[in-house]
């Protein structure tokens, strides 16, 4: 049987352990979930040198909480910026294809054939069905067109 004054003079082991492994899950599930436990889990293990379970406890949920409605927001919407995948309209922008459908401004209809795929497609002026038109851009899903 283990004497629990060892493992309560031991806590910060187990904390530390808490910390890799939370650690190691950021690593598959990158949403700053994970690493902020970690870092809870870490502060926990500098208490645990001091203090008793409870304080230990208290600390690393107050970090975890602070974290987690403070910091996680801030680190989502900075690195969520830079690492959005390209949309697959976005891709298409430069390429030539043919309408499919003439184009209407006024009734916002169209339709475009560019790279084996039919889109739907607007542009600012009429364009008759058969002419070739560049994409110029997109608002969604829907091209941005221009006759060539």
């Amino acid at each position: 049987m283990v004497d629990s004054s060892v493992f309560a003079s031991h806590l910060w082991a187990s904390w530390i352990l808490l910390a890799i492994i939370c650690g190691i899950l950021e690593i598959t599930v990158p949403y700053f979930t994970f690493i902020l436990v970690s870092l809870a889990a870490l502060v926990a293990a500098v208490v645990s040198l001091q203090a008793p379970l409870g304080v230990q406890l208290v600390s690393f949920g107050v970090v975890l909480v602070v974290t987690l409605f403070f910091i996680r927001p801030l680190l989502l919407k900075r690195f969520q910026k830079e690492s959005k995948m390209v949309s697959r309209s976005q891709t298409l922008v430069g390429l030539e294809g043919e309408l499919t459908e003439g184009i209407d401004p006024a009734l916002g209809l169209g339709r475009v054939m560019v790279a084996g795929h039919d889109w739907a497609a607007r542009s600012s002026h009429p364009i008759g069905k058969g002419k070739k038109v560049r994409i110029s851009g997109h608002d969604g899903i829907v091209l941005i067109v221009e006759e060539t």
